[in-house]
């Protein structure tokens, strides 16, 4: 992983407007989406086939559908001087810049991370903020309000 920090942007000024970005795989996703649909529906039948018990199949897909919640529901992101609001059904979650310890730049998105622990379990406390159309946008945006490289984890 090689910091963006290392390279020329190709923004001229500094990003003063907030970025907000909307997650929903199910709508945004396309083919991608309904494949997450199938295996959902697949996995709720084999549960089904195990244990011919309606009860524990009704537990496993609830419990599925629990864990894929940011699948299902659109999640709204706002980068603004504050932080990175979160906004799902109504409620809204601020992290702080300050809380927060490193960014890497994936494929599709920015992975936020809010420990240095570089253990598998420190992913559970992240973050992870779709780009859609707003790359170098965020990328200028997080590195100018977190005094924090993001940490380009695609360049080679």
């Amino acid at each position: 992983m090689s910091s963006i920090a290392d390279r020329p942007f190709k923004h001229e000024s500094t990003p003063n407007q907030d970025i907000q970005v909307l997650n929903w795989p199910l709508v945004q996703d396309g083919w991608r989406s309904v494949a997450y649909v199938f295996v959902t529906v697949s996995t709720g039948m084999a549960v089904y086939w195990g244990a011919q018990n309606g009860l524990t199949t009704a537990f496993a897909i609830s419990a599925l559908m629990i864990s894929m919640w940011r699948f299902w529901l659109p999640v709204q992101f706002r980068l603004s001087h504050l932080g990175i609001i979160q906004t799902c059904l109504g409620r809204r979650h601020l992290y702080q810049w300050k809380t927060i310890r490193r960014c890497d730049a994936l494929q599709n998105g920015l992975l936020i991370l809010f420990n240095t622990d570089r253990s598998s379990l420190a992913l559970f406390s992240s973050l992870y903020i779709g780009w859609r159309d707003q790359r170098e946008q965020m990328l200028a945006f997080v590195e100018n309000r977190a005094r924090l490289p993001a940490r380009d984890s695609n360049a080679s």
